[in-house]
């Protein structure tokens, strides 16, 4: 009995001492857990920064592929360096700003090198490297994995310390050009197309809206029926063309625009009055060139000072599209094998 009673004791005192670690080790996890988070770039005034350089992948996960887009401010606007300042989207700029100037961050998740790989924040391996020119100064970080919705860990470059904070995503930061900027570079309401002349290699569609709305299509046989949904995809992909990247303002032998794959002019003008032609009309025309070295195609508009490129599967069409395709096929009676016995 002596002896259970001594154990019980040595039990008691054992239980004891792990609840004062338990309790220690807890006070502990707490009071990292709630350090009052700060701003992390208390110096960052969004009107004071005149470059944001950008690096990140733009390939594939399995074959990576670093790019860097830089964005230059000259006076109050923002262009794409490397393509002659192609005008940023203001809105998807400035936001990114706003978001960067109000990001906090309590302790260092973790400030060893060795967990830099794994959540993706060193200083070659990286999700987003970014560099703001900030007064004069350099403010650089990187961007690595995310652990949640919004969040995202980050490590200023030159330092040890990894924190995590909320209100930024790696994909609200695009390592392309593209991201940057108002992907539509020529569009007009689809109503206000009047007519269309589209020149290529296969022949010429043109195509004139009558009142009421209807197309007549120059070439068409009597009797021949229009394939409405050929015809609206024609009118919707000359309304509107979006980028892929922009380009620059020089136009290069190797855009093929002196010899253009497809020529379109366009006659578009608002009107008033229902199905009525409009009383004052504009002429735009744009041009397609040949393919560059990613799946896409050389296009300048006569209305805009750039070059730029356009996707492949938006544009190819208008290279190949005869005035057969705008009819339906006649249907064929179906052919008796005389040769198969009854």
């Amino acid at each position: 009995m002596k002896n259970l009673g001594k154990t019980n004791k040595l039990l008691a005192g054992a239980l004891g001492v792990q609840i004062l670690l338990l309790g220690a080790t807890s006070f502990a996890r707490d009071d990292k857990k709630f350090v009052a988070p700060t701003k992390l770039f208390p110096e960052l005034v969004p009107d004071k920064v005149t470059k944001i350089t950008i690096t990140g992948n733009t390939g594939s996960a399995a074959e990576k592929k670093l790019s860097t887009t830089v964005l230059s401010k000259s006076g109050t606007s923002w262009g794409i360096e490397g393509a002659d300042n192609y005008p940023v989207d203001a809105a998807k700029l400035d936001t990114f700003l706003k978001n960067v100037e109000k990001l906090k961050a309590g302790g260092a998740v973790v400030n060893k090198e060795s967990f830099y790989k794994k959540l993706e924040v060193g200083d070659e391996d990286f999700q987003r490297k970014i560099v703001l020119t900030h007064d004069g100064k350099e403010i650089a970080f990187v961007l690595g994995s995310s652990p949640g919705f919004k969040r995202v860990h980050l490590r200023k470059l030159g330092q040890k310390d990894v924190v995590e904070v909320e209100g930024l995503a790696v994909w609200d930061v695009g390592a392309r050009a593209a991201d940057w900027v108002d992907r539509s570079y020529f569009k007009v309401p689809e109503a206000d197309v009047w007519a269309v002349n589209l020149v290529n290699g296969r022949g010429t569609v043109k195509m004139e809206k009558a009142p009421g709305g209807e197309w007549a299509i120059v070439g068409g046989k009597p009797g021949e029926v229009q394939k409405k949904t050929a015809v609206d995809d024609l009118v919707r992909k000359v309304a509107s063309v979006n980028l892929e990247e922009p380009v620059g303002k020089t136009v290069k032998p190797e855009f093929g625009l002196d010899a253009p794959t497809a020529t379109i002019m366009l006659v578009t003008g608002s009107s008033t009055i229902a199905g009525a032609p409009p009383k004052i009309t504009k002429t735009e025309t744009i041009l397609v060139g040949a393919k560059n070295g990613t799946n896409a195609y050389y296009v300048k508009s006569a209305s805009s000072d750039y070059v730029v490129s356009a996707p492949s599967w938006a544009i190819e069409p208008l290279t190949t599209k005869m005035v057969a395709d705008l009819f339906e096929q006649p249907k064929t009676d179906a052919k008796v094998d005389l040769k198969k016995p009854k």
